[in-house]
């Protein structure tokens, strides 16, 4: 019971618009119309996410379940990001 009330009022926001300004970057806007940038480093690309550095690959990605994915199994956290765009326009994720 000691974590009882801790995500009291807390819910999950979703993704519902997204960009492709350039390879490598998303625009998101969220359900309560905050927007955020998120740039991918080259550097940081690891596993399966290696594979947005595929032209091709990287502007397949969708809207699905309230987040953006692409084909490669790689999503963004909605939650994290939104967390995100409260801290500034643009985020790089790890």
């Amino acid at each position: 019971m000691a974590n009882q009330g801790r995500t009291e009022g807390w819910r999950s926001v979703r993704i519902v618009g997204v960009s492709f300004p350039e390879h490598l970057a998303i625009d998101v806007r969220f359900e309560d119309s905050s927007h955020l940038r998120i740039r991918f480093d080259p550097q940081r690309l690891r596993g399966d996410q290696s594979r947005l550095l595929d032209v091709s690959e990287f502007f397949r990605a969708a809207l699905a379940g309230g987040t953006v994915v692409w084909p490669c199994g790689y999503a963004v956290d909605a939650d994290v990001a939104r967390i995100k765009a409260d801290e500034g326009p643009e985020w790089v994720p790890l």
